[in-house]
């Protein structure tokens, strides 16, 4: 069965262990604490928890996943016949989440550039719906995880429009400087100028560097974490996306067994057009 989003939340229901040196680093299944909370997002995706064996958990990770991805290349994982997964960790919990060169996605197409030709030939697909999980760590501790779907979360199309306008804009400005050494190549990028000094010697990459507010700021006006808690969970789902979801019900049917668990409508602003959306929010701290 394919896995999603409630899959993720329903596991970590199970997990006392926060601490990702303990349960990533030590074990040898991690190299540093940005890759331990990436490998901890991937386990409770799939259910691998303490106890199983190292050949379990590759199973699980193997039958879970059509794609692991890598520090280079969006995204970090693809659920087969599933979301990809973005996985962002922060060190202080009001930081931004460094995109870099890559705008925030609310869907991935295998026809992105950015993307490797392993994923795009991971399995037959053409469009994938986009989870991000964002977890802010303090000493070496998974304080905080935040599971979105992307649709609730960041715009679609705007991003692209923006930077075409403004690698257009400059292309115009530098074309119309008296330089008439300089030139334009083909780039990824928003401008990639050659020639600029009289020997040809230098040129100057322009490259995007996007930001985006990580979900604890940007849905602040909704969640309230427990701080005196030693973890908390936001999850945010359209109810376009929850309705989908074959096992939305065995998670609404946990209410009983975990005081500390509540789920919510609410009503957001969809980023891309302004208008409502209906959304499920999820809490839970331990």
């Amino acid at each position: 069965m394919e896995k999603n989003i409630i899959d993720g939340i329903l596991n970590i229901l199970t997990i006392d262990e926060f601490n990702l040196r303990e349960s990533h680093i030590r074990s040898n299944r991690a190299n540093s604490m940005g890759d331990a909370l990436e490998k901890f997002v991937l386990d409770i995706f799939c259910g691998n928890h303490v106890g199983q064996s190292e050949e379990t958990q590759k199973d699980n990770i193997d039958n879970c996943f059509s794609y692991i991805g890598n520090d280079s290349n969006p995204p970090d994982a693809m659920l087969k016949n599933g979301d990809a997964i973005e996985v962002k960790k922060i060190e202080s919990r009001g930081s931004q989440l460094q995109l870099n060169s890559s705008s925030p996605h609310r869907f991935l197409t295998s026809k992105d550039n950015k993307i490797t030709s392993k994923a795009k030939e991971a399995e037959n697909w053409n469009k994938k719906e986009m989870i991000y999980a964002v977890g802010w760590v303090k000493n070496n501790i998974l304080k905080e995880l935040a599971l979105i779907d992307a649709s609730t979360y960041v715009a679609d199309t705007c991003y692209e429009n923006t930077f075409d306008t403004i690698k257009d804009t400059i292309s115009e400005a530098i074309a119309s400087l008296d330089n008439k050494n300089i030139k334009l190549s083909e780039t990824t990028e928003l401008a990639r100028i050659n020639n600029i000094d009289a020997n040809g010697f230098t040129s100057l990459r322009v490259r995007p560097m996007w930001l985006l507010n990580n979900p604890f700021k940007a849905f602040e006006e909704y969640y309230t974490p427990n701080t005196d808690a030693k973890f908390n969970l936001i999850s945010i789902i359209s109810l376009n996306k929850w309705d989908r979801l074959s096992n939305s019900n065995q998670l609404l049917n946990k209410i009983n067994d975990y005081d500390n668990l509540s789920i919510d409508d609410i009503l957001l602003v969809d980023p891309e057009n302004g208008n409502e959306i209906r959304a499920k929010k999820i809490t839970y701290f331990k």
